[in-house]
């Protein structure tokens, strides 16, 4: 676990490095020689300062870095622009502001609407939000001392270019300058009875930087302060904007009776249900600060007082582990058996651990009625409406127990349904078997060899619903399949993060539904089931997924004519001519060109390895050697009239062609 946790924090450091920098690397150089280098080579070796700063070779600044950057608010207006626009950077024009450097703190100030205290909703800095923002800033709550003061920290940095040359020619390194300015503000300046400012104006090389704070009156003994960081100057994006910029504000006092405060929320009543349930879910995680332009980070001092805010351009965070499995009283961990509930082997009740999983449930919602009381009031609300949802949903799991119990059809269908999820998942952990052609029998093999898993005896750890799963699959039986049960018209969302088991709960209702279809009306077709992904990796990664499924059930559709008809159950993908051929001429000519060699890896086929025995389809990599006739694209055939796709191994159940279509 601990190398994890350190591989994490270096993926982390690497990103924060691209994205924001600075990242010095290789050996340290004397930045005030004459370099001339003989060839490119040498000219791109890494190096750094010798004070450990940084020298970009590859690429300016500006297109180096896009994150953390407080660009100048005034362009460039000559030759300079050109320049910027045909290195691809936005036009000068949109980042600027009409208003002249001098008069900026009055612009903001002027876009700056404050709040009244009955209806707080922060401060709108409109400048932070602009393609190439020229500040940036954070907004908290304090209380202050007559003898406190405010310690603002800014820090970045600003590039220096330095011509080299390279076999003659001229090109430039740009050195890195570090920024740091400590500021200091008495808070007796900011305690005011009502709104007043603050600012200060500097200097940094070529750039005019300014610090501005506005604090307002909130509440009893507080002030709401937003601390801005804006870059005044005028010229060029590479050598005039503020590079890594940030800011942190602490809040001192001797006595300590200085200190910051949770950050105020919107009054109660103007909350909608959702925010409602959100405010009492994240009641005990508060919001110290807000960022503008930025995201806001606090730090703690030991006491676990907020000792001061920061502005954060790559915010960082740990979500906690949250885990599918749940174990009762005795340590025991609950789950479902696939076989059992498939009739697969023979028990007394197959549906004792769902009872248990519903009675562990229904103690775990009637505990939690039991602390409503004890919540703030403002919260009971919400956590009575959470709390009698989630005894709807427990009795919605009971309902869809006694629906199998009590309607034959559904039961069958729901033990076929356990009985092809368990195939697919006993098949779809399997290596990619890769192909070898053998000249004595001239035809492929494939290792290693294939096997038939017994689902009666699955390895362990496979083979069992998780307590979710089961449960989701459960609330939505009956709706599914029948049009006049209660929650029809309701959709059920399944959260769970990623690899939890979504995707298996999901597919185990869709098998349900398929087969309770079929059952019903042997003879009947058509598409039942409609899948859809915002992304085009996902939408290909979980469409074989889904084929897996669609090859167990149609392996016992093969085994059940009498039952399940003689129409295959298949599946297709519709994804538009970027990923997939939209006609059969399309799909003929992609074919002839990965027949011919002239694509391999992007070709529109989708599918990679077979979704029942996991042999390897595609394009071999190595085809030297092989006989002329022998086919070098295995799995996808030309038809009489379009692409068939079939398993290449001779011994696999659907060697004949698989149920997928992709045209």
């Amino acid at each position: 676990m601990d190398t994890h946790i350190e591989n994490r924090r270096e993926i982390c450091d690497f990103l924060r490095r691209e994205l924001v920098g600075p990242a010095p690397l290789g050996e340290p150089v004397d930045p005030s020689r004459d370099f001339s280098f003989d060839s490119y080579n040498d000219f791109l070796l890494p190096r750094c300062q010798t004070n450990g700063e940084e020298i970009l070779q590859r690429e300016r600044p500006a297109i180096r870095y896009g994150v953390g950057v407080l660009y100048p608010q005034h362009g460039p207006k000559d030759e300079d622009a050109a320049q910027e626009l045909d290195d691809g950077t936005e036009e000068s024009a949109q980042a600027t502001l009409e208003e002249s450097a001098e008069d900026d703190i009055n612009v903001m100030q002027r876009r700056t609407q404050a709040a009244e205290e009955e209806d707080f909703e922060g401060y709108d800095l409109s400048d932070v939000n602009a393609a190439r923002p020229s500040s940036m800033g954070i907004s908290f709550l304090a209380r202050l001392s007559p003898r406190g003061t405010i310690r603002v920290s800014v820090t970045g940095g600003t590039y220096v270019e330095k011509p080299v040359k390279v076999r003659g020619t001229e090109r430039a390194w740009w050195l890195r300058r570090p920024v740091r300015k400590e500021l200091t503000i008495a808070a007796r300046d900011l305690d005011a009875t009502d709104e007043c400012e603050w600012t200060k104006g500097w200097e940094e090389g070529p750039l005019r930087l300014a610090l501005w704070v506005l604090s307002r009156p909130f509440g009893a003994n507080s002030r709401l302060l937003t601390v801005c960081l804006v870059n005044r100057s005028s010229g060029r994006s590479d050598t005039h904007s503020l590079f890594q910029a940030g800011v942190e504000v602490a809040v001192e006092c001797p006595d300590r009776s200085a200190e910051i405060l949770p950050y105020p929320k919107p009054p109660g009543p103007e909350f909608d249900a959702e925010e409602e349930s959100l405010a009492l879910l994240y009641r005990d995680s508060q919001t110290y600060a807000v960022g503008h332009g930025c995201s806001a980070d606090w730090s703690r001092g030991p006491e676990g007082s907020v000792t001061s805010v920061f502005s954060s351009s790559l915010p960082l965070v740990e979500t906690p582990s949250i885990t599918p499995s749940i174990h009762d009283e005795d340590g025991k961990e609950i789950r479902v058996s696939m076989a059992e509930l498939a009739g697969l082997v023979d028990v007394a009740d197959p549906f004792s651990d769902i009872d248990r999983i519903c009675e562990l449930y229904e103690a775990w919602v009637e505990e939690r009625f039991a602390q409503v009381s004890k919540l703030d009031k403002r919260y009971q609300g919400p956590a009575k409406s959470n709390l009698a949802r989630c005894s709807d949903v427990a009795q919605r799991i009971r309902q869809g127990v006694l629906y199998l119990k009590s309607d034959q059809c559904a039961r069958r269908a729901f033990e076929l349904a356990n009985h092809a999820i368990l195939l697919q998942q006993l098949r779809g952990v399997r290596d990619l078997r890769k192909a070898e052609y053998n000249s004595s029998a001239r035809r492929f093999v494939f290792s290693p060899p294939r096997s038939d898993p017994d689902p009666r005896h699955p390895p362990d750890g496979r083979g069992y619903w998780r307590p979710f799963q089961i449960a989701f699959i459960l609330m939505c039986l009956r709706s599914s399949v029948d049009g006049s049960a209660p929650d029809r018209k309701t959709v059920d969302l399944l959260w769970f993060p990623t690899g939890g088991g979504k995707t298996e709960a999901y597919l185990g209702l869709a098998a349900f539904s398929l087969f309770h279809r079929r059952l019903k009306r042997p003879d009947d077709t058509g598409v039942h089931v409609l899948m859809r992904y915002t992304l085009r990796l996902l939408t290909a990664q979980q469409f074989q997924r889904a084929a897996g499924l669609i090859c167990a059930m149609e392996y016992l559709r093969r085994q059940l004519p009498g039952e399940l008809g003689t129409e295959p159950f298949s599946i297709g993908i519709w994804v538009g001519s970027g990923a997939t051929p939209n006609t059969r001429k399309d799909g003929l000519k992609a074919l002839q060109e990965l027949n011919d060699g002239r694509r391999t890896e992007n070709h529109p086929f989708i599918l990679t390895r077979c979704p029942w025995c996991s042999a390897m389809m595609g394009r071999l990599k190595d085809d030297k050697g092989l006989p002329k006739q022998v086919p070098r694209v295995l799995g996808y055939e030309r038809g009489a009239k379009s692409v068939v796709l079939r398993c290449p191994d001779h011994d696999c159940a659907f060697h004949d062609g698989l149920p997928v279509v992709l045209i």
